[in-house]
């Protein structure tokens, strides 16, 4: 889904946010045993662990934004990468009951730091270096739903939903 998040407030984003966690949320409450242990294709990950990785990505997109509006990203494609293996190999054996946590506590300080955002911020621009050092907006990494959107597209997928 390619969502448009120009000219949202900080505020609008964060409802945006939390509404789609909550979706995230209601897809892990429903997964039975067989569907938490499927792999997902794109990530070749499990479920459970493609979970975690989105419920934990909300505490990161909200230390990018602080990390942008200080001047910048400076984590590597090749270390996010990286954190994201050990991630996988670290969470293996995560609970649905694990995920809703991490997810609405996370979402939570996500939404509360777009709440802070100012029109200025949001279009602010630093060097983002999961994407090469490119200069990217502020607004291009706060409060979007493509993250989530894509992973929990993928996670149902392997569920067959």
């Amino acid at each position: 889904m390619v969502e448009d998040t120009r000219l949202k407030s900080g505020g609008e984003r964060a409802r945006t946010m939390v509404d789609a966690n909550e979706e995230l949320v209601a897809f892990v409450e429903s997964c039975s045993d067989a569907d938490w242990a499927k792999i997902c294709e794109g990530e070749t990950w499990p479920v459970a662990v493609v979970a975690y990785h989105v419920a934990a990505g909300h505490r990161v997109v909200a230390g990018w934004i602080e990390e942008l509006l200080a001047g910048g990203v400076s984590l590597t494609r090749d270390e996010l990468d990286a954190a994201n293996r050990a991630m996988a190999a670290q969470r293996a054996d995560v609970t649905p009951a694990e995920v809703v946590d991490v997810s609405r506590r996370n979402v939570q300080m996500l939404a509360a730091t777009l709440r802070r955002l100012s029109d200025d911020d949001l279009r602010a621009t630093a060097p983002f270096g999961p994407a090469g050092g490119t200069m990217v907006p502020v607004d291009h990494v706060a409060g979007s739903r493509s993250h989530l959107d894509g992973h929990l597209a993928s996670m149902r997928a392997a569920a067959g939903r």
